[in-house]
């Protein structure tokens, strides 16, 4: 049973979201500040909230995206991977709890300290794990469901649906 919404697009409005890359080849990356680090092949889930202006459709389409400036942790990341699937929900404030029960789980590794987490008021490791296999989504969106038990609706934009929400939005 699905417990989240495929959507075609995603809203401008505030809220939570986790972003999942493929690494397909294990390289070093220096991190602006953070420095340089070896990130090894596999799967790699990126947690956050978008509270600014444009909200969730700016934040993700920004991270998604290949050309920009360098601001955030992943943007260093992001030109080596490729995007898979984005979960959000228009809850803000979920990246930390998110982060704190998936990390438990052994399928997950923290890759580097402190990555994405530097702002992070909930002493997470980072807002980054890695796993060496994609975890099947049903599985992966109950994780994100059990770490708030008044948790709303969850929503799923997969990597299929970017090129006919760039074509029609021209954001990316």
């Amino acid at each position: 049973m699905k417990i989240f919404e495929v959507v075609d697009e995603i809203p401008d409005e505030i809220g939570s979201y986790c972003l999942i890359f493929h690494l397909k080849n294990s390289i070093n990356v220096l991190i602006g500040k953070l420095g340089s680090f070896f990130f090894t092949s596999g799967y790699y889930y990126y947690f956050g909230s978008a509270i600014g202006s444009g909200g969730l459709l700016a934040r993700v389409n920004r991270h998604i995206s290949m050309k920009k400036k360098k601001f955030w942790h992943v943007d260093y990341l992001r030109p080596h991977m490729i995007f898979i699937a984005a979960f959000f929900t228009m809850q803000t404030n979920q990246e930390c709890s998110w982060f704190q029960k998936i990390e438990k789980n052994s399928y997950f590794d923290v890759p580097v300290k402190g990555f994405g987490a530097s702002d992070c008021l909930s002493s997470c490791k980072a807002h980054l794990l890695h796993s060496n296999f994609m975890i099947d989504l049903n599985e992966f969106s109950e994780y994100l469901k059990l770490s708030d038990p008044n948790f709303g609706q969850l929503f799923l934009f997969p990597q299929e649906n970017l090129e006919s929400t760039v074509k029609s939005r021209g954001k990316i």
